[in-house]
């Protein structure tokens, strides 16, 4: 296992050969295999978001929703909902903010110590 993430009664596995596994609802529930290629995941709400190839692809609602690519040249990204951003100005799409950054410029803004100043929200 390369990675992992959960939200709510959703457990996501990134495999270390790009393969994504996702359960929902109990614990003995049946892994479904959501995609391949992946490099890193992140689920929050009713979203499941992976990146493949610089390309960010999300899907929203059930396991067997379509992903819908959202952007390309993607380095890093993370998703929030309300509640895990506090104060962030953004527009509100459904359940969840979306935000994507370049890997560089976050790496010089931490490196600073200073929040993100220019995010790109979805």
């Amino acid at each position: 296992m390369k990675a992992f993430s959960l939200a709510g009664t959703r457990v996501g596995v990134l495999l270390s050969d790009g393969t994504l596994k996702v359960k929902e609802g109990s614990i003995s529930s049946t892994w479904v295999t959501e995609a391949s290629g992946i490099q890193i995941v992140a689920i929050s709400g009713n979203r499941i978001a992976g990146l493949a190839n610089g390309v960010l692809n999300v899907k929203e609602g059930g396991l067997s929703a379509t992903w819908v690519p959202v952007a390309t040249n993607v380095h890093a990204f993370d998703i929030y909902t309300p509640d895990e951003w506090n104060g962030a100005r953004a527009r509100k799409t459904s359940s969840a903010w979306l935000w994507l950054s370049s890997l560089v410029g976050l790496a010089n803004q931490l490196l600073q110590l200073q929040p993100p100043t220019s995010p790109t929200w979805y």
